[in-house]
């Protein structure tokens, strides 16, 4: 929940820190397969102009500082998937 700059940010974190904390309005990704999904290329995927160009249609809020992306928003954003060994290279 942010302005709409800022809203669906996102950031790639190679490891776990035994004390990390994340506010409530921060999500983890958890990759559900795991073997066709390189995190790193998602996180460059997500940060692109396009996707944060969707992902900033996707918020709603009445206020416009303080838009708002829902999970099921998120979840529902078409992602195009190549396959692994390209995700690495890119």
């Amino acid at each position: 929940m942010n302005t709409p700059a800022l809203v669906g940010e996102s950031a790639y974190v190679a490891r776990d820190y035994p004390y990390l904390f994340l506010p409530d309005r921060l999500w983890r990704v958890d990759l559900c397969e795991p073997h066709t999904t390189d995190p790193q290329w998602l996180s460059y995927l997500l940060s692109s102009r396009s996707a944060r160009n969707e992902l900033g249609v996707r918020a709603s809020g009445t206020s416009g500082s303080m838009k708002n992306l829902s999970k099921a928003a998120f979840l529902g954003m078409p992602l195009l998937l190549p396959p692994l060994p390209e995700q690495k290279k890119i």
